[in-house]
């Protein structure tokens, strides 16, 4: 399933809006993306999800702009008790409260193997290039482009268990260096760039390869 229309209006405009699906209970979005531009006027409001609670969100990204009041995520506006692994976002996020590149809160759930390289926009509380808010949730391994968006990679953290959660300079994205990261040490080939082709890291793109140098070779 994917969209590559322009999603602005849901339930009236004002909540669970965004490109895919407003919103998941217990269920999974697999291999979806949104291209288009995603408005909403309230709250939970996401490029590829609005709300997902204890549902799945896997590999999916969105390149639209994103638009809303409260808890607004490139990806997904709210995630309750619910996981995203493997998503990315390009589009330029912004809100008030609750504004993050990847997810605008995670409440109790868990995102892993996220990245997010668009701009970010919060222009109230809790802002992050990962996460605006991390509510009782794990995060892991997942980055943002800092030179893109100058925060901090989760707005607020409350009582959570965050491993790897950091921004890196559009000049490491270019090397491939976040690819290798997110791609980790996979068997499946999931995250992937094209170096000097691809300025960031693609879902399903070529395995980068780290390159070590040893001064007695």
């Amino acid at each position: 399933i994917s969209n590559v229309g322009i999603c602005d209006s849901y339930f009236g405009a004002a909540v669970l809006v965004a490109g895919v699906c407003g919103y998941n209970y217990g269920g999974t979005i697999t291999n979806c993306y949104n291209a288009g531009s995603v408005n909403g006027t309230e709250y939970y409001i996401g490029g590829v999800c609005g709300e997902n609670i204890y549902g799945k969100i896997e590999n999916c990204y969105n390149t639209g702009t994103v638009n809303g009041s409260e808890e607004v995520g490139g990806v997904c506006g709210c995630s309750y008790e619910g996981t995203m692994t493997n998503c990315n976002n390009t589009g330029n996020v912004s809100g008030t409260d609750g504004v993050g590149g990847v997810c605008g809160r995670n409440g109790y759930g868990t995102i892993t193997n996220c990245n997010s390289s668009g701009k970010i926009n919060g222009t109230g509380n809790y802002a992050g290039g990962v996460s605006g808010m991390n509510s009782r949730g794990a995060i892991a391994n997942c980055y943002y482009d800092r030179t893109v968006y100058t925060g901090a990679a989760i707005g607020t953290d409350i009582g959570t268990t965050t491993t790897t959660a950091e921004g890196k300079t559009t000049e490491q994205y270019k090397s491939g260096e976040v690819a290798y990261l997110l791609q980790a040490d996979r068997t499946e080939e999931v995250w992937g760039q094209t170096i000097g082709t691809d300025l960031y890291p693609v879902l399903g793109g070529k395995k980068v390869y780290q390159n070590r140098e040893y001064d007695s070779c």
